[in-house]
């Protein structure tokens, strides 16, 4: 059947520069806007555009409702059926739920938390999303918008709170090659990371990653446990430091840990710990540089602030 029969309404102008219309039509036989349109002297000025967060999000939400309708139905209802089969022979493991395609550019997603027939809920569920920016395996990924890219981070971040599950961001990067426009990218999507407090993990499809500028711009100084709730933590490059604040909790009795990469040796770090409790222990690791910063629990609530200088 051809695309054609399914376009069967004029496309809405989202923005128009003179040199470049940016259209969205309603496909489905005019029930979602599914079909960008473009009459364009340039594709460079289409991408210019774009970084206009408010002109990006008029474009991406213009399939929201059809994104939406999808998880919440048809995904959710596929979703269910594999978790109820899981928790038969498996009730203890955590199950990742992944948002649609679409949301992976920052259409706003609408998955929901997994509830069974009886009524009752899954409780052990975290978030897993996926985010690129949308000119993602093109020769223009040089190219690519923090400010796209943080807009869509973002919303998966208000999806994992509207959830009330944690979140690993499942794939994100993609980044392949010398250009410093990734160290860039980079540092900007960890430092959104930290933001939100959650996991990450990057998605690479070849060998020799650690050769790439990009790469060292991930290994950073971060929480590996907590023997509490964390408040914030941020490594600030820059200025070489690394800062985290925790709330305790007096029943937790295991220590608090931290990886410090590069360290070869503890006496060139200035370490900054309040309370201080009874201090903390410097492990270097065995199986490659680094370090392993532990901290034992104190008795009650306390907020513990730490700060290191490499």
């Amino acid at each position: 059947m051809s695309l054609g029969r399914y376009l069967l309404s004029f496309p809405t102008t989202i923005f128009s520069n003179g040199l470049t219309r940016f259209s969205i039509c309603r496909g489905f036989a005019g029930k979602w806007p599914i079909c960008i349109a473009t009459q364009t002297e340039g594709r460079a000025s289409i991408l210019e555009n774009l970084t206009d967060t408010a002109i990006y999000s008029k474009v991406v939400c213009a399939v929201q409702e059809m994104n939406q309708a999808f998880e919440s139905t048809t995904l959710m209802d596929m979703y269910t059926r594999v978790a109820k089969a899981i928790r038969e022979v498996d009730p203890n493991h955590i199950l990742f739920l992944e948002h649609s395609y679409f949301s992976n550019p920052g259409v706003p997603s609408g998955i929901q938390r997994i509830t069974y027939a009886d009524g009752t809920t899954d409780e052990k569920l975290a978030y897993a999303p996926h985010g690129y920016d949308l000119v993602v395996d093109t020769k223009a990924y040089t190219n690519a918008s923090n400010a796209r890219v943080g807009y869509l981070f973002d919303h998966t971040h208000r999806t994992s709170k509207r959830l009330n599950m944690p979140m690993l961001v499942g794939e994100w990067g993609a980044f392949h090659g010398m250009d410093d426009s990734f160290v860039d990218q980079t540092l900007f999507i960890m430092e959104k990371f930290e933001s939100y407090k959650c996991g990450q993990t990057f998605w690479a499809h070849y060998q020799g990653i650690e050769n790439y500028p990009f790469f060292q711009a991930m290994i950073r100084p971060r929480p590996i446990e907590v023997a509490g709730t964390i408040e914030s933590f941020k490594y600030d490059q820059q200025q070489n430091t690394f800062t985290c604040s925790w709330v305790e909790d007096g029943k937790v009795q295991q220590p608090s840990t931290f990886f410090l990469p590069g360290v070869s040796n503890a006496d060139d770090l200035d370490i900054s710990l309040s309370p201080e409790g009874d201090g903390f222990k410097i492990k270097l690791r065995e199986s490659g540089p680094g370090a392993i910063l532990s901290i034992e629990s104190l008795e009650g609530n306390p907020l513990r602030e730490l700060s290191i200088r490499f």
